[in-house]
């Protein structure tokens, strides 16, 4: 179609003729006539046409309007989404034009003198909406346009001798990196000023009011500096790597509320990209970030960061975590017992786009009273390429190898046997023959029933069989290992599998922005009958509805199942001995009775055979016979619209919906140890009919427990953001309120008798069942109401104001502050600290941007900055109200009524805790961008810590937890990255955390717990210690080991004590501190061609832990040795003169041994115990190869295939000198655990 000028008619005297004449023209070259209102008023009100005529061209036109209004609404709301795609090289204008309307349908009017003076021009647009298009097409022309519906007007721009002179213009644009990735954290500059800003999270900047001649210069760490003319659009520019610089710097950094150039911010942050996630196989957060950020520690509970700021527990002491901008509460909050306790969310490593911990308090204070511990923001991927949908499928598995038991250091089966000897034939009332048939008696008919072993000595010692048939008999138990963990490993325990799939599709246009994400995981357990599996989804996506209107909607689904052993194997191995076999020589499970079964069991069994189920027990056999199987589901769906009102003014309005649902049902069998065990202790004589009864039937039994949670957030939120017109101010402030809730509630059901083919069960009296009474086993029975039905509920409320102001001058000087008032049920009445707010500062300066340091060429970046602030944390376990306890099984003896149980008396003045925090630090980048690195100090003061003190018992408690603690944290922290190396085709980066941290206790208003708990590392507020850490290690003072084989230790006076109490805290010593002094990490990686080489080596130190030592006092147990014993006895005193050899251990006394009760504790607990807890650790080593540097993938639908082989946790070295890792040990009581083996993962990502 040939498009004309239109000259609009406006004189009212211009004649019909004229007009018609002009619409002739018009339809020749077939133009369409859009009349305007103005053109229809002009036409009807024509001198000459009769009214009549008037008024039916009137009605015609009317209806017409109509029409072309209903055609121009569908055809505008067919084509929303049409977009534009035209390449092309010195062509007119009106060429481009043409075909632009062609593609969308819009209409163009214009002068055409105007468009003829203009230049033949170049158009490069792919799949651009039409004001992108026109953005582009008149970039740098002196032609403006307007958009009325589906008509683009273009006029040529006013100008004046002013303003052809000098101009201002504002500049958009996206910096894209060499495949057209965005690039998120670009500096953008003018080139002569000292005014900058950085490319937001999809790669756009903008700049307000430059002028028309100024050239823009873009640097991005790792990448040449391009340098550009400004223009209106410069639509996508692309950088060129510099094969000599860092891979990358120049970061965002998210709070949550909002996302922030790092450059520009005066707090502290470490993050975590997701390229350096992609280097290693992570199958959680955990392993995501550790080592990654100096200050934060993972350890079994979660995280701390920069220490412990609390003494609480049970979740308290967590980091607040964020996704994309909104708090979770964790992947699963428990109410049970009405404790919570909460876990680091469930989330796919591969859709985190970055992760960010907030640490001091100018990073987190806006969070307020939950920003004490720190906070984990975490940024999920969106789509960054424009263009055609991006699809990612990966697969991955890992393989663990079975448990290694020789690393528990455990005694073999014949020294156990000779540890039986050597406690039989040291028994004074054995060697006494007037005692000898008594005490064996007393062994065979105790609490236990003997092992075979024993059973064998003491049919030796009353005669049954000489010591040398004894002795035969027992070589078929004696052997150098233990058989009983040969058969756990082989029989029980597996080698764990996790095997993950994961799928993304990622889609971005001009308009909306769309990323769903699946992952399947299927795991295998470390033992039988141990499995789940896992699919979780997730879709984020973004609308631009309108110029100034823009919608995030974000779904996450998660869904789970799996089974387990109610009972796991751990616990049923302490009822076997070295020597038990699980299997016979036919390969048929082995059955014994545990060591709960009495010999007096077994004659009850005897008396009645036919109204009691026998009692032995096959480990192999139950583990199948009493599974818990687990489902979960969870919800989490957050949405936001955001206003943009003016250029540097926008409000966002934004509500997330949490909702999670986790059930366990619990099947027993009616033939499982358990349900046998039940059914025979609740049988009953009953004595008026002589008659045998039964309060539990014989059959299954049905669990089913469910926690339920459901949080919802809603915020509104104010953001101004504004730089004058001479770029030498530039302000940003947020303003806001939040509402939230959390509640959760638990509920348990359990029956007897349960027919799962009928879905029926038994009626019991549980009342009967409750009181006991009359059993033929004695009182071995114990129920209480919760073990038929139980129910908790939790649910907290918060009010929260919030504003946050950043002010830079000349882009060299930047100042912040932050507020926040929270209200929440959690804290107490007293309006005394109701409106006690939590705030922040800080001040930056970037001396780069001085004059007199432009001429320092080896430094490229230094930025001091320092903050304070207070942050506040609170008790989630905790009421300011009266909190009561009620249970059917409570009745009170006089009124036989229920009554309840004061577990917390009211607290008015509970508040939440308050952590001030300093921070001064320094980033720097040197040696031409090659290596880059932070340095920080810090100082944290926790006070109005809750501690349990002591009060007037007359109240009716003698404890009561109060805002009356307090502690320190201070440290430092260093992070180094750098390119070591940088070549075309291979490269060698590496990355260095370190951090330093020292904690103590300053103040607690209670009195040291016993020198006996102290020193065998209890918990509790009785082991907080006024001037020491919070997790300290204190020993007695070795002294000797005396004539007699007994343990000496020094008094607080400095005498020798043995056999007697020392309760005096100040004879102990403070060993070290429990927690390392100082962490950090090593990362490396080595690329050529496409293969890399990476290594994460993790390091700890500066902590303490004590030796693995075996306990020289076995009195604890009846048949002299406990089932599983610590190979240390070797050594041990046997006679006067032995404590001169060097190594010996104390003498071992058993049960019948007088003043044996401090022996233990002043031996084991004991300085000279304690070593070393310093290690290091290769992490992960992994090896990629990415097939994308090869011609396999030229003629394919990939985009890249990328292998990749990892082995974590390959090697450690230990500071402790016996071996001990210090991952897989118990630091207050040397004892060992089960260590991290070796695992192997193998993985395939293909990228379309």
């Amino acid at each position: 179609m040939l498009v004309t000028s239109l000259v609009l008619v406006q004189n009212n005297q211009l004649n019909n003729q004229l007009f018609t004449r002009r619409c002739h023209d018009l339809r020749k070259h077939g133009v369409l006539l859009n009349r305007t209102k103005q053109m229809y008023k002009n036409y009807t009100n024509e001198v000459g046409i009769p009214k009549p005529l008037c008024h039916k061209i009137l009605l015609i036109m009317r209806l017409t309007t109509v029409i072309l209004i209903t055609f121009f609404m569908q055809a505008s709301a067919a084509g929303f989404a049409q977009k534009i795609t035209l390449n092309r090289r010195n062509v007119p204008l009106e060429e481009v034009l043409k075909e632009i309307r062609k593609q969308s349908g819009f209409d163009f009017y214009y002068d055409g003198k105007v468009i003829s003076t203009i230049k033949d021009i170049d158009v490069s647009l792919e799949n651009a909406s039409i004001d992108k298009a026109m953005d582009q097409v008149l970039s740098g022309l002196s032609l403006s346009y307007t958009i009325d519906g589906k008509i683009i007007s273009i006029k040529a721009k006013e100008s004046s001798i002013l303003k052809q002179l000098f101009e201002n213009i504002d500049v958009t644009g996206r910096v894209l990196n060499e495949n057209g990735a965005v690039l998120v954290g670009a500096t953008v500059k003018i080139k002569g000023k000292n005014f900058s800003v950085v490319t937001n999270e999809k790669g756009e900047f903008r700049i307000n009011n430059v002028r028309d001649d100024a050239v823009l210069e873009i640097n991005y760490i790792g990448y040449k500096v391009k340098e550009i003319k400004v223009s209106p659009n410069l639509g996508d520019i692309k950088l060129e790597v510099a094969v000599s610089n860092l891979n990358e710097v120049n970061v965002l950094v998210s709070t949550g509320y909002q996302t922030i150039a790092k450059e520009r911010t005066t707090g502290s942050f470490g993050t975590v990209s997701s390229k350096e996630i992609s280097k290693s196989t992570t199958f959680d957060l955990g392993s995501a970030l550790e080592g990654k950020i100096a200050g934060v520690v993972k350890d079994q509970n979660g995280f701390t960061i920069r220490g412990k700021g609390t003494f609480l527990s049970n979740g308290s002491d967590q980091p607040l975590y964020v996704i994309d901008g909104f708090p979770v509460e964790g992947e699963l909050q428990f109410v049970n017992n009405q404790f919570i306790y909460y876990k680091m969310p469930a989330i796919n490593p591969d859709d985190i786009e970055s992760i960010t911990v907030l640490k001091d308090a100018a990073a987190a204070s806006i969070y307020g009273a939950r920003a004490g511990n720190g906070v984990i923001v975490i940024t999920t991927k969106r789509a960054k390429k424009k263009g055609a949908a991006e699809v990612s499928f990966s697969t991955d598995i890992q393989v663990t190898p079975n448990y290694d038991y020789s690393y528990m250091k455990y005694m073999s089966a014949s020294k156990y046997i000779d540890m039986q000897w050597n406690f039989v034939n040291n028994n004074p009332a054995l060697i006494d023959p007037s005692q000898r048939q008594l005490e064996v008696n007393r062994l065979r008919n105790g609490d236990f029933i003997p092992s075979p072993s024993l059973d064998l000595m003491l049919k030796y010692y009353d005669g049954s069989l000489s010591k040398q048939e004894a002795d035969k008999q027992l070589m078929q138990y004696r052997s150098n290992g233990v058989p009983l963990l040969d058969d756990l490993k082989k029989y029980i325990y597996q080698s764990p599998i996790i095997q993950r799939y994961a799928l993304s599709v990622s889609k971005a246009t001009d308009g909306i922005n769309t990323t769903a994400s699946f992952t399947f995981s299927n795991n295998k357990g470390s033992s039988q009958h141990t499995d789940d599996q896992s699919l979780i989804t997730s879709l984020r996506n973004s609308i631009n509805l309108t110029k100034w209107l823009t919608a995030e909607i974000d779904a996450n689904l998660q869904y789970g199942k799996g089974e387990a052993p109610q009972y796991g194997a751990d616990a049923a191995v302490t009822d076997l001995y070295p020597y038990s076999r699980l299997v016979d020589g036919s390969g048929n499970s082995v059955s014994y009775y545990r060591s709960r079964t009495q010999p007096s069991d077994l004659t009850t069994l005897k008396q009645y055979p036919n109204d009691l189920l026998p009692l032995d027990f096959s480990l192999i056999n139950e583990l199948g016979s009493s599974l818990v199987h687990t489902t979960e589901f969870r919800t989490r769906i957050a949405t936001s619209l955001d206003f943009k009102l003016t250029k540097w003014l926008k409000f966002t309005s934004g509500f997330q919906y949490e909702n999670g649902k986790d059930e366990a049902i619990t099947l027993d069998d009616k033939d499982s140890y358990r349900m046998r065990y039940l059914y025979d202790v609740n049988t009953y004589l009953d004595p008026s009919s002589n008659t045998i009864g039964h309060r539990v039937p014989y059959g299954d039994a049905r669990t089913v427990a469910t926690n339920n949670s459901e949080n919802y957030t809603w915020r509104n939120q104010l953001n101004f953001n504004y730089t004058t017109n001479d770029h030498l101010h530039s302000l940003v402030v947020l303003a806001g309120n939040e509402m939230r809730e959390v509640s959760g509630n638990y509920s348990m059901n359990k029956v007897y008798g349960y027919n799962s083919d009928l879905l029926t069960w038994t009626d019991l009296n549980n009342y009967d069942l409750i009181q006991g009474g009359g059993n033929v086993f004695g009182s071995y029975a114990s129920f209480s109401s919760d073990d038929f039905h139980a129910e908790r509920e939790n649910k907290n409320r918060y009010v929260s104001y919030y504003g946050n102001a950043a002010y830079t001058l000349m882009s060299r000087y930047d100042i912040t502050g932050s507020i926040r008032w929270d209200k929440s049920n959690y804290f107490g009445t007293s309006l005394k600290y109701e409106n006690r707010p939590l705030w922040s500062g800080g001040v930056a300066w970037n001396m780069m941007e001085e004059s007199f340091m432009k001429d320092v060429k080896w430094l490229n970046r230094l930025k001091l900055r320092a903050t304070y602030g207070v942050n506040g944390n609170i008790a989630r376990d905790v009421s300011p109200y009266l909190v009561a306890q009620y249970s059917s099984d409570q009745t009170n003896s006089v009124t036989q009524r229920p009554y309840g149980t004061v577990s917390s008396p009211p607290n008015a003045n509970l508040r939440w805790e308050k952590i001030k925090v300093f921070n001064l630090g320094a980033d720097y980048t040197i040696l031409n961008n090659r290596l880059n690195g932070t340095i920080e100090y810090y100082k944290r003061n926790s006070s109005d810590l809750l501690v349990d003190t002591q009060i007037d018992p007359t109240y009716g408690f003698s404890t009561l937890k109060q805002n009356a603690g307090d502690m320190t944290n201070s440290g430092i922290e260093m992070s180094l990255n750098g390119s070591i190396l940088k070549k075309k085709d291979w490269g060698w980066t590496a990355g260095f955390t370190f951090a330093y941290n020292k904690n103590k206790v300053t103040k607690v208003f209670i009195q040291p717990s016993g020198t006996a708990s102290i020193a065998a590392g209890g918990t509790g507020t009785g082991t907080l210690i006024e001037g020491y850490p919070l997790n300290s290690l204190f020993s007695y003072r070795f002294a000797r080991i005396n004539d007699k084989g007994d343990p000496v230790v020094y008094d607080e006076k400095g005498a020798e004590v043995s056999n007697a109490n020392i309760n005096n805290f100040s004879a102990l010593v403070y060993s070290g501190s429990l927690v390392p002094l100082y962490t950090g990490g090593f990362n490396t990686s080595f690329n050529w061609k496409g293969m890399e080489l990476s290594a994460n080596i993790i390091y700890s130190g500066g902590n303490v832990m004590r030796k693995l030592s075996a306990s020289p006092d076995l009195s604890a147990y009846e048949q002299g040795v406990t089932n599983l014993m610590y190979d240390g006895y070797d050594n041990a005193w046997k006679k006067p003169g032995d404590e001169l050899k060097p190594g010996v251990t104390p003498r071992v006394t058993y049960n019948y041994d007088q003043n044996t009760t401090y022996r233990n504790q002043y031996w084991l607990y004991t300085d000279d115990k304690v070593v070393s807890a310093s290690y290091i650790k290769l992490r992960s080593l992994t090896f990629s190869y990415d097939l994308a540097q090869t011609k396999l993938l030229s003629r394919s639908i990939f985009k890249s295939i990328r292998l990749r082989a990892q082995a974590n946790n390959l090697f450690y070295i230990a500071a402790n000198g016996e071996g001990s890792d210090p991952e897989a040990y118990n630091a207050t009581n040397g004892t060992r655990t089960l260590k991290l083996k070796p695992g192997y993962s193998f993985g395939i990502n293909f990228l379309f």
